[in-house]
């Protein structure tokens, strides 16, 4: 993993582009070329995870030096991919995955990267053709973020790297602010917070005609991986089988790393089956001690170490716990904004920050975790209305009856919430709202100037919402998992981890996300998925023998949860009030200040709930000061 950089038009001024070296500490590469459409740069700063040697450096070329590419990531079956390609003559000199690329690139062009099982981000030049390719990998584990402009054209790891070009304004991107401050959702669409900077998305690539596409023209932006279900045909126990072999081998490839590798552990199924699978797999090998890292609480609300030395005792693991403070957390919240690019929604996210700063003093530089198992085995909460639609949209009342009787005992869901999720996720906006009024609430939060954001342009637009029907080859479970997979959660919590990560020159990986892991799991039938008041029926199944008990029985999720209302409540309210009024005073004509008060008061005195607003306000008020933002 590594920061990439290129860049197309006249060189820009000193100081304009960033460089990450956080990103990559180990190394830094540079190669200029002359184009038909004016100097191209292609940078790379190294984090050495494969061939440690100067055989790895970036960027790289391949045989005659007509290709040449700067990497962040790992293409984890790349040894696999290299034996068949020596078997059609090709050579190599390095023990890299980047050269495989190069090698396969040079084989199959485009169509190599159906053979990818990666996270990925590339930028690679073909110096005779004159052609400029692009690509992120099928779920946008890793970012590639886009500048376009007359004045000149950029792909960048990171929004920071760019911003400061100056064809790149400190305008906010007003629709995608209202997303985020109404329902906490960024990474949804190309747009990001920075109006001047765009993303790939996962699955994405261009190619760009050198000798006749210009900066600033339109960018063709083509799909080459779309997300489909392997539907499973066989039995449920055959069926638990291959999901848990799969994961297993997901995880095989993702230890394959010439440094430490070490795990995120939250005490929670999908993090234990990963440090689980991960003793399974290095039993024997190793001379030192499997380690994993955790975020921990002194208050049991939010603590899990129970669960955690659960699975440290099965393994005999080096368990490492961090414990995330309020001090700590405003202390640092200005670099921590910094290093995200873009406002989060939740302290959660900090937690993470704190494990990978922990893995970094303990020399571990690459980290597994368990992200992508509750979006591609449906156990959110908001699954409850589309399990229920796909068993009456079946005529099985029985199984209907079953499913709303367990997310009734699992999530605590009443009839109300059943219609809520339902009109939600897939009625239109107009007759959602009617709902919502009906019931007291509205697709605005009160907090926010109807009016002031309506003079941006912005609009109500539910950006989490499905298809009313689902396609031929998929069901309501099915559609929301993928909704979730590639647009509505997974892409902004694998920001979140890039960037908490990277920060400390550590590299993430997520064997949940491999593409097979992925397919396989939303083709599962969903009545498989759930039983009783349980979810995750095939990873509980199949990790049943690895897991201890005690995880295995947990109906609760966590993860790296904060005691973020009673930091707001009793431990840092001062910090907290102080900051909701810098924010405030940024931007009096979109928020009622007001309102956030008086619901800041009545939540410290105990007279309404701790609500996700206080905290997206005042995140979003850090991010524009820090970046010098407004609209």
């Amino acid at each position: 993993m590594c920061g990439i950089l290129a860049y197309l038009g006249a060189p820009p001024t000193k100081g304009a582009l960033l460089p990450p070296v956080h990103r990559g500490p180990d190394g830094t590469g540079r190669r200029d070329f002359e184009t038909p459409a004016g100097p191209l740069r292609l940078e790379h700063w190294r984090l050495s995870i494969l061939d440690l040697s100067e055989a790895g450096a970036q960027p790289m070329s391949y045989g005659d030096g007509r290709c040449w590419v700067v990497l962040n990531g790992e293409i984890f079956n790349y040894l696999e991919i290299r034996e068949e390609l020596e078997t059609r003559g090709y050579r190599f000199v390095s023990r890299s995955d980047t050269e495989v690329l190069l090698a396969a690139w040079t084989c199959w062009s485009e169509a190599c990267l159906e053979k990818f099982n990666g996270m990925f981000a590339f930028a690679l030049y073909d110096a005779h053709a004159h052609r400029l390719f692009a690509a992120r990998d099928r779920f946008g584990v890793k970012p590639l973020y886009v500048v376009n402009a007359p004045e000149g054209f950029a792909l960048a790891s990171e929004i920071k790297q760019v911003a400061g070009l100056p064809f790149v304004s400190r305008r906010i991107e007003p629709q995608r602010a209202f997303d985020f401050l109404a329902y906490g959702m960024l990474d949804h669409t190309h747009a990001t917070l920075f109006r001047d900077v765009r993303q790939l998305q996962g699955g994405e690539c261009i190619l760009l005609d050198l000798a006749r596409w210009r900066p600033g023209r339109d960018l063709s932006v083509r799909r080459w991986h779309t997300l489909r279900p392997q539907l499973w045909k066989g039995g449920r126990r055959e069926g638990i089988e291959a999901y848990g072999a799969l994961l297993r081998d997901s995880v095989r490839l993702r230890l394959r790393a010439d440094v430490t590798v070490g795990s995120c552990l939250s005490g929670g199924m999908d993090s234990s089956a990963i440090v689980c699978l991960m003793h399974d797999l290095l039993r024997g090998e190793s001379k030192s001690a499997q380690m994993t890292f955790s975020s921990c609480f002194d208050d049991p609300r939010f603590d899990e170490r129970p669960f955690i030395r659960c699975v440290a005792e099965k393994t005999g693991a080096r368990s490492v716990s961090v414990f995330p403070s309020a001090d700590d957390l405003f202390a640092h919240l200005e670099d921590l904004v910094w290093h995200q690019d873009e406002p989060f929604s939740s302290t959660s996210v900090f937690a993470q920050s704190c494990v990978f700063r922990a893995a970094r003093a303990a020399g571990v530089k690459v980290m597994l975790d368990g992200q992508g198992g509750d979006e591609q085995l449906a156990s959110y909460p908001m699954f409850a209305a589309p399990f229920v639609l796909d068993a009456l949209a079946r005529g099985r009342l029985p199984s209907a009856w079953r499913r709303v009787d367990h997310f009734r005992r699992a999530h605590s869901l009443e009839w109300v919430d059943f219609l809520k999720q339902a009109m939600s996720l897939y009625a239109p906006s107009w007759l959602d709202e009617a709902t919502r009024k009906a019931l007291g609430s509205s697709m605005i939060p009160p907090w926010l100037s109807a009016s002031g954001w309506r003079t941006l342009g912005t609009r109500a637009s539910k950006p989490w919402a499905v298809e009313a029907r689902p396609r031929s080859d998929e069901d309501r479970v099915q559609q929301l998992s993928r909704a979730m997979i590639v647009r509505n959660s997974l892409p902004m919590l694998l920001h979140w981890e890039d960037r908490n990560s990277m920060r400390f020159g550590v590299e993430a990986r997520v064997p949940f996300m491999d593409y097979r892991v992925v397919e396989w799991a939303l083709g599962f039938p969903a009545e498989f998925k759930i039983e009783g008041n349980q979810t995750k029926i095939p990873l509980r199944k199949a990790m049943a023998q690895i897991i201890p008990q005690p995880v295995l029985d947990r109906t609760d999720k966590m993860g790296f949860v904060t005691p973020e209302a009673v930091w707001m409540k009793e431990t840092a309210t001062a910090e907290v009030r102080r900051r909701l009024e810098d924010a405030l005073s940024q931007f009096p004509d979109y928020f009622h200040a007001a309102v956030v008060r008086n619901r800041f008061e009545a939540m410290r005195a105990g007279k309404a709930p701790h609500s996700p607003m206080f905290w997206k306000l005042l995140c979003f008020g850090v991010w524009a000061k820090r970046f010098g933002m407004t609209f």
